[in-house]
């Protein structure tokens, strides 16, 4: 399967907003998101979809259960409302879904502020 590596600043920061919410201390180290395989990405201007190869790196439940991080909403760029969707199936995040609510989805993010995170599994 193809690695579409790198990931995207935005999949980093959200990847890595989830995962130490669940107690897995990622810190500035970006290493950390090299090894992390994405085995589809798909955009249609106002949103992602980006799937991922199954890695330790991206296990967030020990009983190995299948459920959807759904209340996470970003402000990009000071004024750009966007939401995401983090997949975890068997206790491994398998896919990050992003969308600006249907507005363009910027060119460059410059600013990324998190609203509210509620509901992780």
């Amino acid at each position: 399967m193809k690695n579409l590596n790198p990931l995207s600043e935005i999949e980093q920061i959200v990847l890595k907003y989830c995962l130490e919410r669940k107690g897995i201390i990622v810190g500035n180290d970006t290493r950390f998101f090299f090894k992390i395989s994405v085995s589809s990405r798909t955009f249609n201007g106002t949103s992602f979809m980006t799937e991922f190869t199954t890695t330790q790196k991206l296990k967030v439940d020990v009983n190995e259960e299948t459920y959807i991080i759904d209340d996470l909403d970003v402000i990009l760029n000071s004024s750009l409302p966007s939401g995401y969707i983090v997949y975890v199936e068997h206790g491994y995040i398998t896919a990050l879904e992003g969308f600006a609510y249907g507005e363009d989805w910027p060119t460059n993010i410059t600013s990324v502020e998190f609203e509210k995170f509620q509901n992780i599994g």
